[in-house]
C-alpha cells in the first residue's frame, strides 16, 4: 500500500472528521431534534449520531496514525471506516428530512466515497499478499455464502411484503419510502461481497487486498446493529441474547481477520528468506 499518499491520507480523514462531527453533534445535543422523523426513525438518527461520534470518529483517527506511519493494519482500517461512512451517509442523505446539517451530510457522503475508491484504486497497482489456496476457498465460501444469507433475510421481509401489497414493517414504522438499508445491500454491499468471494477463488489481486477491509467493516456493521438492536429492546434476557450473537459474530471476524494476517505474514517472510538466499548464492 505504499502508493498512498500520505497528504491523501491525512487531508480526507482531517476533512471527514470535521465533517461527521458537523453531522452528528448537533443531533446529540439536541440542536437538531429531527422533528419531521417519526419517533422510531428519530431514536435509530440520534443512535447512529452517537455510534459516529463515540465508535467511528476515534477508529479513523486513531487508523489514520497508523497509516501515516505506513502500518498495513492502520490503511485497512482507515478503508473500513471510510465505508462504513459511505454507508451511513448515503442513508442521511437520502432518508433523512432536509435540515441544517444538509450540506455536512452531503460533505461527509463525498469524501468517504471517494476516499474508498482511491483505496480501490491503488490497490489495483499492487500484486496483493500470496495466500494459501486453502484459506482463500475458504474466505471464497464465507463471503459468497454470507452473502447469500443476508440477502434471503432481506428477501423473506421484502417478498411477503409485494405479495400482500403493503409496506415492509420496517419501513412503515421509520415513515419512510422505503428502506435505504435494502437498497445499499442488495444492490451493492452483498453484490461486491459476493463478487469478492469470487475473486479471491481466482486469486486476484483486489480481492487479496480488500479482504481484511471487509472483514472490518463486517465488524463496524455488528456493532451498529447491535447497539441500536441492544438499545431498542426492553427486555433484559433478549437484550443480552443480542450483546451475545454480536459479540461472537465480532470475534469470528477477528479470528478470520487473524488468520489471515499470519498468513500473509509468513508468506512474505517466506519470500524474504528466499530473496536472501537468492542474493548470497
Amino acid at each position: 500500500m505504499k502508493h498512498i499518499s500520505n497528504n491523501f491520507l491525512a487531508g480526507s480523514s482531517a476533512i471527514a472528521v470535521l465533517l461527521v462531527f458537523c453531522a452528528s453533534v448537533p443531533g446529540l445535543l439536541g440542536i437538531i431534534s429531527y422533528p419531521l422523523e417519526t419517533a422510531d426513525w428519530r431514536a435509530q438518527c440520534v443512535m447512529q449520531d452517537q455510534l459516529n461520534v463515540g465508535m467511528v470518529l476515534p477508529l479513523l483517527l486513531v487508523s489514520t496514525l497508523l497509516a501515516l506511519k505506513n502500518k498495513v493494519s492502520g490503511k485497512y482500517l482507515w478503508a473500513a471506516c471510510m465505508g462504513y461512512l459511505a454507508y451511513t451517509f448515503t442513508i442521511y442523505c437520502f432518508c433523512i428530512h432536509f435540515n441544517e446539517m444538509f450540506i455536512a451530510y452531503c460533505g461527509c457522503w463525498s469524501v468517504s466515497v471517494f476516499s474508498f475508491g482511491y483505496f480501490l484504486v491503488m490497490h489495483q497497482r499492487e500484486n496483493g499478499p500470496a495466500i494459501p489456496m486453502g484459506l482463500l476457498k475458504k474466505m471464497a465460501v464465507y463471503f459468497m455464502s454470507f452473502a447469500v444469507v443476508v440477502a434471503m433475510v432481506w428477501l423473506s421481509e421484502i417478498i411477503p411484503a409485494i405479495t400482500s401489497k403493503r409496506m415492509p414493517a420496517s419501513v412503515e414504522r421509520a415513515g419512510l419510502f422505503t428502506n435505504a438499508v435494502y437498497v445499499l445491500d442488495l444492490a451493492i454491499l452483498l453484490p461486491g461481497v459476493f463478487i469478492t468471494g469470487m475473486l479471491l477463488r481466482k486469486q486476484r489481486a483486489l480481492a487479496l487486498s480488500v479482504t481484511p477491509v471487509v472483514l472490518l467493516f463486517f465488524v463496524l456493521m455488528a456493532a451498529t446493529v447491535g447497539y441500536m438492536s441492544f438499545q431498542n429492546t426492553r427486555e433484559p434476557a433478549l437484550r443480552w441474547r443480542i450483546a451475545g450473537v454480536v459479540t461472537i459474530f465480532v470475534l469470528i471476524q477477528l479470528l478470520l481477520l487473524r488468520n489471515w494476517q499470519s498468513a500473509t505474514e509468513k508468506r512474505m517472510l517466506l519470500k524474504s528468506d528466499l530473496a536472501s538466499a537468492g542474493l548470497n548464492n
